[in-house]
């Protein structure tokens, strides 16, 4: 039965697909085809056996693991993790929380259409961060890491858990993913081409209400040749708008205290630009 002897955790918008798709250009990895099997998360009770059905295809040899933005901060994942995959290791990717909110509360917005505007949802939430319908709407609690890098090390061991930022991600991919490759236990080299692509980057809905139409009727499907791709590709953003300056400053302030718990946890400053408030 073969199970994952890594995890790439992040909360949404931290950069897991790009790393999932560049860990699955590797033919001495395995992860799963479909990213998040959520089996940490909902579907724990089908078993091990069920989980291990997602890593069957493995080739002999292959260093089988699973990237998933639903782990971090789930108070369950890194209880089973640490119960249920001994020797386990943990790359937890982290961005700038202001940021991954609002990137956060967009990609929710491409995916089902909602209309609600960002403001008033992101501050009822630092109001009250348990203030949210369903698990996938968790903006602003999902940004606050420390505890969740502590569950973590407390079910798995500090020394197995890696902590990479977005900002790294960024600025040089190639050197991110080599530190995933030494965490894990495996030659980065050669290094897949795909590394430095990006995956998944969020185009909100011109119009939410035309989206929701066409969910419910399911368009793609029922519109002759590629029509309902043509009608959603005409009802997309080409980017993320970008964040106010007054919202940015209140999700700063809040953040401010569980930045310095993160600070305190890693011990080594976050950077700079996630405290500035223009």
């Amino acid at each position: 039965m073969r199970l994952p002897s890594f995890l790439v955790l992040g909360a949404p918008k931290c950069g897991t697909t790009s790393m999932h798709f560049w860990m699955a250009a590797r033919p001495d990895v395995f992860v799963p085809a479909v990213k998040e099997t959520h089996f940490l998360t909902k579907y724990g009770t089908r078993g091990l056996r069920w989980y291990a059905t997602h890593f069957a295809d493995a080739p002999d040899g292959a260093v089988v693991g699973e990237v998933a933005s639903t782990y971090l901060g789930s108070p369950s994942a890194p209880l089973l993790a640490g119960a249920w995959l001994p020797g386990i290791r943990v790359i937890a990717f982290l961005r700038d929380p202001a940021d991954r909110a609002w990137s956060h509360f967009w990609m929710q917005q491409a995916m089902w259409g909602g209309d609600d505007p960002p403001g008033p949802v992101l501050r009822r939430q630092m109001a009250d961060p348990t203030d949210f319908e369903i698990p996938h709407e968790i903006y602003i609690e999902e940004g606050i890491y420390a505890p969740h890098l502590e569950a973590w090390a407390d079910a798995v061991g500090r020394d197995s858990v890696c902590v990479l930022l977005t900002d790294e991600l960024a600025a040089d991919p190639e050197a991110t993913y080599r530190r995933v490759c030494r965490h894990i236990g495996i030659d980065a080299d050669p290094v897949p081409d795909v590394v430095g692509e990006r995956f998944n980057e969020t185009k909100p809905a011109r119009h939410p209400a035309l989206l929701r139409l066409m969910l419910k009727t399911r368009a793609w499907d029922r519109l002759p040749g590629r029509l309902g791709v043509q009608i959603d590709t005409w009802n997309r953003m080409d980017r993320v708008p970008p964040l106010p300056a007054d919202l940015r400053k209140e999700l700063v302030t809040f953040y401010e205290p569980h930045l310095d718990a993160l600070e305190a946890w890693l011990g080594r400053p976050v950077p700079a630009t996630w405290r500035r408030t223009d």
